[in-house]
């Protein structure tokens, strides 16, 4: 299992597919980076993400994931800098709970989805 200590977890730009398992990153507590853009993943975002919450850049762009963003805990990155989630296959509305994200957000990316409804 993938310890406490991890801070960057970078495998993009490989051809991994299937989904991520959610027994991955459940200890996650010191994780700054997770790079897991261009590649083959697919199914529902982890919601494992929603307890790294010291993470600073999320990327996880050019994917297949689908489902909503409900379930990921998006309230919990009070230092998150960048979530470019850019084109994959999510689907419904943007959680209000983007709204609960700290102040340091600076890139927010979702272009190239299927998102519906308003802008919280």
């Amino acid at each position: 299992q993938i310890g406490s200590t991890l801070r960057i977890l970078s495998l993009w730009k490989n051809s991994l597919s299937g989904s991520i398992p959610e027994c991955y990153g459940t200890d996650f507590t010191n994780l700054k980076k997770l790079s897991l853009e261009v590649n083959e993943l697919s199914g529902p975002l982890p919601s494992f993400i929603g307890f790294a919450s010291t993470l600073k850049w999320l990327w996880l762009y050019e994917n297949h994931f689908t489902g909503n963003l409900y379930h990921i805990g998006l309230e919990s990155f009070q230092q998150i800098e960048t979530i470019e989630i850019r084109s994959n296959s999510l689907t419904g509305s943007i959680p209000t709970s983007f709204c609960g994200i700290g102040s340091s957000l600076e890139n927010l990316v979702m272009w190239s989805n299927s998102l519906t409804g308003q802008i919280p």
